[in-house]
């Protein structure tokens, strides 16, 4: 590997020209040389997928850039020139545009369609011709063109992004589209067969490392049409892929270290061969804006000597995901003016308006239920008598505040008549506003999320927003009894008079008298 540590070699012994008597009709190598797919939505990595969904029809797009240097050479022994080197791919530019669609919360559909801007070879004329001579001229590129469309869908099996873990699956499915619209293309597709459909099944994970890192892993089975290519055995094939991201700026910013590959699916086909097995790792760094676009750049490096793994490898993206919008609502609070008659269905002697349990007799200090709660009905207001805890620095749940949540459940279930809960999230004045105000919206979002998921109240009743330290309970805290005082989530009541237009982004929402 002298001159390259990390470049592709396709070796192939032929003793002089000798080799051409027996080289009979040339087969074109109609493979996909490109190992680099990029990932499905804007918030992934690069290569590396998460086990994310993307919200309830929020669509997306992504434009992707890759530039490679030195994808496959042919080395030549007891040729007349000894261990000559011939770079068959010498330089390649491929485009994707891909596009997504979220369906409900844990579905996602997408497309990629790729295309070769650039696919030239660095032979000589001598060179050229003496591939000819050997009978393996069909080895030098055709020049560019269409790839093979990719058509998925990902499905989120468990957990979301306040989880430690995530579980996802993905199925994509391949259509030989490169030889459909040239024939005697290679390095761009399957082979020319008709109909040729192959398939992409793949395992998605990601571990939460609280609030700033992100492990991806993804493992995956992956058909191909068997190539008989001297010296190289190509079939179907495992990939594989790994990431380690750190987030920042309330996750605006993504540095993503990522190593991905492949390596044949059967012994007969080259199972754990270097040159069957193409390693790369990447380094690149994503910007996220809060309105949906995202922009990056990535480099990547050969590790091993498999085919299509080059030299290097420079990728820039552009991609737009739209944000999730709610319906903007005028609210007003829920006070004497909309207060209900006081039945009182039970007839525990607690009124129905106040009684969390309107169904189930029971006494006043249990706010009218069999069983002691944790919530109270107030005009404006459901006051929990216990903290909701979260991980530090996290909006990671705490299990010891299930059963408050499950109780606020229970009630909003109880009494439908409260079409609309804001449920706060509020810091104390501890580190930067800026920060504290993102990690207040996504502490309430955590708890909504877990009123919808766990305790199955309707998504539309709930809104989630976030104050950050602007509104404490104790103006200039500073024990540790004072600022705890002002680390809280509430939820207030509220009626909707009236329906606006569809707020931008969450960060819009109304935030009511």
């Amino acid at each position: 590997m002298s001159r390259r540590a990390w470049v592709v070699v396709l070796t192939t012994i032929v003793s002089g020209l000798g080799f051409a008597s027996s080289a009979g009709a040339q087969t074109l190598p109609q493979l996909d040389l490109n190992q680099f797919r990029p990932s499905e939505l804007t918030t992934d990595g690069f290569a590396v997928s998460n086990a994310d969904g993307q919200g309830h029809l929020r669509f997306g797009f992504q434009v992707y850039l890759d530039f490679s240097r030195d994808a496959l050479e042919l080395q030549v022994t007891n040729g007349p020139i000894p261990d000559q080197r011939l770079e068959l791919v010498h330089s390649q530019l491929t485009g994707h545009l891909t596009w997504s669609l979220g369906l409900w919360e844990r579905l996602v559909i997408f497309m990629d369609v790729p295309y070769t801007f650039i696919l030239g070879d660095n032979l000589s004329d001598a060179g050229a011709g003496f591939l000819e001579s050997i009978g393996l001229g069909a080895l030098i590129p055709t020049g560019s063109g269409l790839g093979d469309l990719y058509v998925g869908a990902r499905g989120v099996l468990y957990g979301t992004r306040e989880n430690i873990f995530q579980l996802a699956v993905q199925a994509t499915l391949t259509t030989n589209t490169a030889s459909a619209a040239r024939p005697s293309q290679n390095y761009l597709g399957e082979p020319d067969k008709s109909p040729h459909v192959g398939g992409w099944f793949e395992v998605l994970g990601t571990f939460n490392a609280g609030e700033w890192v992100r492990i991806p892993l993804n493992l995956g089975y992956k058909t191909n049409y068997t190539q008989d290519i001297p010296s190289l055995g190509i079939g179907n094939q495992l990939t594989f892929g790994a990431a380690v991201q750190l987030l920042l700026g309330q996750e605006r910013f993504m540095l993503t270290v990522e190593a991905f590959g492949r390596t044949a699916a059967a012994t007969g086909t080259g199972f754990g061969g270097s040159q069957e097995s193409p390693v790369e790792l990447l380094g690149g760094f994503k910007y996220l804006h809060r309105k949906g676009f995202a922009v990056g750049i990535a480099g990547t490096g050969g590790v091993t000597s498999g085919y299509g793994n080059p030299d290097w490898r420079l990728i820039g993206m552009l991609g737009y995901t739209m944000p999730a919008k709610r319906k903007s609502v005028v609210v007003v609070a829920y006070d004497d003016v909309f207060a209900l008659p006081d039945p009182d269905r039970d007839g525990d002697g607690v009124p129905d308006r106040i009684d969390n349990c309107p169904d189930d007799p029971g006494p006043v200090e249990n706010q009218g239920c069999p069983e002691e709660q944790h919530v109270v009905i107030e005009d404006t207001r459901l006051e929990i008598l216990d903290k909701i805890y979260f991980n530090s620095d996290s909006a990671q749940l705490q299990r010891r505040s299930y059963a408050v949540l499950d109780n606020v459940a229970e009630v909003l279930i109880a009494h439908p008549e409260i079409p609309i809960i804001r449920v706060e999230g509020h810091t104390d004045s501890t580190g930067r506003a800026t920060y504290n105000m993102g990690l207040s919206q996504r502490r309430a979002e955590s708890v909504a999320r877990y009123l919808v998921d766990e305790g199955g109240v309707r998504r539309d009743r709930l809104i989630a927003e976030g104050f950050g330290e602007t509104r404490p309970l104790v103006p200039d805290a500073r024990t540790k009894m004072a600022l705890a005082q002002n680390r809280r989530v509430e939820f207030h009541l509220t009626y909707a008079i009236a329906e606006g237009p569809e707020a931008e982004d969450e960060s819009k929402e109304p935030t009511g008298p």
